[in-house]
Order: C-alpha cells, then structure tokens, then sequence
C-alpha cells in the first residue's frame, strides 16, 4: 500500500482559443507560454497553450475599440422595433493610428481612471414630431428613463427636444463662464 499523502495533484490545461474581431487586432496579451497566430488581416487569432491555472486571461484591443460607437438591429419578428447599443468613450486625445500588434505574455493593459462624473456633459436629442406618435413615442420615453438612470451620478445634461420647435430642457449653467442661450 502506497502512502496516498504524498500523492501530487497536478493538471494541465490544453487550450486552443479562437478570437474574432471585426476590426484589426492591435494589442493581445495572452498566458505565458501561449502562441497566438494572426489571420492575413489580423482580423483573427488562434491563441494555443496549456497552463497549470484554473484561471485563463486574455486581454486583446482593436484599433477602433476607443471610438464612439452605435449598433442597431431589426427584427423580422417585430418589425417596427429595433434594439440600439451605444458606447461612449470619452477621451480628450485623439486615438492614434497603429499598424503594429503588440502581443505580450501575462500583461493586464493599463486601466483607465474615470472621473467621478461631475464634469460629463450629455446632450440628448429627442423626436417629438407627429410622426412619433402612439408607440413610437411611449418607447423613446422609456428609453430616456434608461438613460437618465445610467448617467454616472454628479453629471450634468440637457434634454433637447424637436417637433414644430425645439425645446430644451436644462437647469441654468452653474459656471460663469457658460452662457446659456
């Protein structure tokens, strides 16, 4: 009979991870020991390893990932709704352009700090014309509760809305320098 204390647990865990993305891949950080091999537009990764780990990270960037963007989707199954997806990114600096693709080994990309709020600004524009009638209407108000209850606390907005005229909706600037019109 063998001594079951000294018995080892040890495992290995062979991984072959497939990322797509629509735009190029410009960073990639993979387990130490990972390969990764990129499609002809590095559009594509095929990331290969095996790590005595139950925890498996992978951290990748494209080249537009810091852009604004605005997704929407129809459906045949309710054809007079849409589902919507925005993504803001604030930044001051322009993103840069970059041809090269970085691929590191156990690197966490650097964290962006945010502020606490108080000096985003949102603008929302809102159809009130005729033809947003009836539902079309009743859906825009729910979707500005959905977004008035995820702007981040502290922060300032104004609500401009068009029909026959426009209207805004905002409390007087509190900085001197801001003239409201």
């Amino acid at each position: 009979m063998g001594d079951i204390t000294k018995l080892e647990s040890t495992y290995t865990i062979n991984y072959v991870f497939n990322l797509m993305s629509s735009q190029k891949i410009t960073y990639l950080s993979v387990p130490k020991g990972a390969s990764a091999v990129f499609n002809e537009d590095r559009t594509q990764a095929t990331l290969k390893g095996n790590k005595a780990s139950r925890v498996l990270k992978f951290f990748y960037r494209s080249g537009q990932m810091m852009r604004p963007r605005l997704l929407f989707e129809e459906s045949a199954k309710f054809p007079e709704e849409v589902a919507v997806s925005a993504s803001f990114v604030p930044t001051f600096e322009p993103p840069q352009p970059q041809e090269e693709c970085e691929v590191l080994q156990d690197e966490q990309p650097e964290s962006t700090s945010l502020t606490n709020g108080s000096d985003f600004f949102f603008v929302f524009i809102v159809d009130r014309s005729g033809s947003m009638g009836g539902k079309r209407i009743e859906v825009t108000k729910e979707a500005m509760k959905l977004f008035m209850r995820s702007l981040p606390s502290g922060c300032k907005f104004q609500v401009l809305s068009f029909g026959s005229k426009y209207t805004s909706m905002a409390l007087p600037p509190e900085d001197p320098k801001v003239k409201s019109k």
